[in-house]
Order: structure tokens, then C-alpha cells, then sequence
């Protein structure tokens, strides 16, 4: 009986954590080897940022910083800066001082070599 309870709290903590890595996957909107996106919108939370930290620097080696962030009385993201540095040399900052429920930040990276606009942040509706 042990023995079950204990697979039962690791099948739980594993779901668990798949499940993290899951929804902020889904803030990589488009993720290819040579171009990918991300989009936060006010659903976003500080753990998916975290993590979605971890995953840019460990598989793109860029660095994903945040401030200024501030939650509303309804629990969702109201306000954000984000900034961006990537190994090319890319990189920029952009703040939203109002999350709506259509609307939110976003930023590419275009690996390919004919790319026009290589790197953009900013403000997405």
C-alpha cells in the first residue's frame, strides 16, 4: 500500500510539472530552429516567467529579463517591462502599462539568413 501511494505523489508531481512546462510553452507561440516568438498576455504569471527565462537562455542563449511588473485585484498581469539581449547582439526593452484581454507584449528572433526584420519587440493586440 506504501508503495502505491508513494507512485501516486510521484505520478501527481510529475504531471504537475509537465503541466508548467506546458502552458509556458504555449507563450512560444512559434518555435522553429530558425525563427521563434513568444507572446505574455495578462494570464501570464511569474512562475511561467521563470521559467520561460530558463528555457530562452538554455535553448536559444538569450537573456529574458522583466521589472516593474504589478498583478490587478482580479489576478491578472496589469503592467510589465520586458527586456531582451541575444547572443547576435540583439536587443531591446518594452513596457506595457496596461494589460487589456486583447492585447500584450510579444517578441521574435529571425535566424534566417534573409530575414528582413530579424528581431522586433512590442506591444501586440
Amino acid at each position: 500500500m506504501k508503495g502505491i501511494f508513494t507512485l501516486l505523489i510521484a505520478a501527481l508531481a510529475f504531471t504537475s510539472l509537465n503541466a508548467q512546462s506546458t502552458l509556458t510553452r504555449t507563450r512560444i507561440v512559434n518555435d522553429r530552429a530558425d525563427f521563434f516568438k513568444v507572446m505574455l498576455t495578462n494570464t501570464t504569471n511569474v512562475a511561467e516567467l521563470t521559467e520561460l527565462q530558463s528555457i530562452l537562455k538554455n535553448e536559444r542563449n538569450i537573456i529574458f529579463t522583466w521589472k516593474d511588473l504589478k498583478i490587478g485585484r482580479d489576478g491578472r498581469l496589469s503592467s510589465l517591462t520586458i527586456d531582451i539581449k541575444d547572443k547576435d547582439g540583439f536587443e531591446g526593452s518594452t513596457t506595457l502599462s496596461k494589460f487589456g484581454d486583447h492585447q500584450g507584449l510579444a517578441f521574435y528572433r529571425d535566424y534566417s539568413p534573409k530575414a528582413t526584420i530579424p528581431f522586433w519587440i512590442g506591444e501586440e493586440f
